[in-house]
């Protein structure tokens, strides 16, 4: 070869090339979107794509490196370039605040399209694959780090607590983005209050310290049945640890002291065991969170309560229980009977404590209700991207708009 010859490594792709990697990705975020991290394999992306295996297994070592790829070159541009929207028409980065522009960037978010519903099974699968989450750590995770972490005379210590908020907000409106009901949802009057809240933020201030210690215990199960309470407890451990796909039955039974028979004489599969898992800890989550948030707003105001809870939900250490919950969010998107079974427990509770109805069967779902919920979604997703985050001080927004 003369030193005019390019080595083969340094020669262009062919166009051939090119277009089928565009085609592979296509595919992969056509299948994180519709059929889960369970339909990101090789023999179904290349189905998706038009082309055999091969090409697949020349470019990628594994299922996780072809998601990882799908993440960098398609997925988390698509949602950096969205969350920046909503930063920026919030005033939060260079540009004025707008009313319009912000409302229309969360639609976009509480309204995804297939990338960004591929960019929330990406961001939930993260948790479980080493290869994935180094990818979202190294890029959503970089870019919310940049916004959030206080710069001396560029990025004050309230700056970060705004973009923090504000990201929260927008990241959960993403993840609860497939609730039954929320097609005619209207944002405007939230848009409006949190403009304002944005914009005359109040000074951080010493919050109550108020430990949840209810996140860091057990659900208390009480069926009247201690082996169903003893797998109720286990499936959630192992989905919260490994992932509802890792999850082996026979991890659940024996971390239960139970065995298999046990489980199948009560239900038929481990999807069956997991719904009613996730039913009844919703049931006594939702209500034991209120009274939690309750008696710190009797005390100190709701937006201190607000903030303390962001802040709780957030803490290190916590990160098993965070995960169980958006596994139980990312296993809905794919069976509806999951995804029913966790709305009718908020509908039960939202009625229960704030005598209104989002039933399923509803065009129309409470703004303020939606944005509850997506907040709590947030400051469970958050920590993922961003482990600092509850350091943030979310009171220089939470007081302003609910007190």
């Amino acid at each position: 070869m003369s030193a005019s010859s390019p080595a083969r490594s340094e020669r262009p792709p062919q166009a051939r090339v090119l277009r089928n990697h565009e085609r592979i990705l296509d595919a992969a975020v056509g299948a994180a979107d519709e059929d889960g991290w369970a339909g990101l394999n090789f023999a179904n992306v290349a189905a998706r794509a038009g082309l055999s295996r091969r090409p697949l297994q020349d470019r990628f070592m594994d299922a996780s490196h072809l998601a990882a790829a799908a993440w960098t070159e398609r997925a988390d541009p698509a949602l950096c370039g969205a969350l920046a929207d909503v930063l920026g028409s919030a005033g939060l980065l260079a540009a004025e605040p707008d009313l319009n522009d912000l409302l229309g960037a969360l639609e976009v978010l509480a309204h995804p399209g297939p990338e960004l519903r591929a960019a929330a099974e990406l961001m939930l699968v993260s948790q479980f694959d080493l290869v994935l989450r180094a990818a979202v750590r190294d890029g959503l995770g970089g870019q919310i780090e940049a916004w959030c972490t206080p710069e001396p005379r560029q990025v004050t210590r309230a700056d970060a607590g705004r973009r923090g908020y504000l990201l929260c907000q927008s990241l959960g409106l993403l993840l609860a983005g497939h609730r039954p009901g929320i097609e005619g949802i209207d944002l405007r009057h939230e848009a409006r209050l949190l403009t304002a809240a944005l914009a005359a933020p109040a000074k951080p201030t010493a919050l109550p310290r108020a430990r949840a210690r209810h996140l860091d215990e057990k659900t208390p199960f009480d069926t009247g049945d201690a082996t169903l309470d003893a797998l109720l407890q286990s499936v959630l451990d192992q989905v919260g640890a490994d992932g509802f796909d890792r999850a082996s039955v026979e991890r659940i039974v024996a971390a239960a002291d139970s065995s298999q028979g046990a489980l199948f004489g009560r239900y038929e599969t481990k999807l069956d065991l997991f719904i009613d898992a996730t039913r009844r800890q919703h049931a006594i989550a939702l209500r034991v969170n209120h009274e939690y948030i309750q008696q710190i707003a009797t005390s100190h105001g709701a937006g201190a309560a607000d903030a303390v809870t962001l802040r709780e939900f957030m803490r290190p250490g916590r990160e098993q229980s965070r995960a169980h919950l958006l596994e139980q969010l990312r296993i809905s998107w794919h069976e509806e009977s999951l995804l029913l079974a966790q709305a009718e427990e908020l509908e039960v509770f939202a009625r229960e404590e704030f005598v209104i109805g989002v039933s399923r069967t509803r065009k129309e779902v409470p703004g303020y209700v939606h944005f509850g919920y997506a907040l709590g979604l947030g400051a469970a997703v958050l920590p993922v991207l961003f482990p600092a985050c509850w350091t943030l001080p979310y009171d220089v927004v939470t007081i302003p708009l609910l007190d």
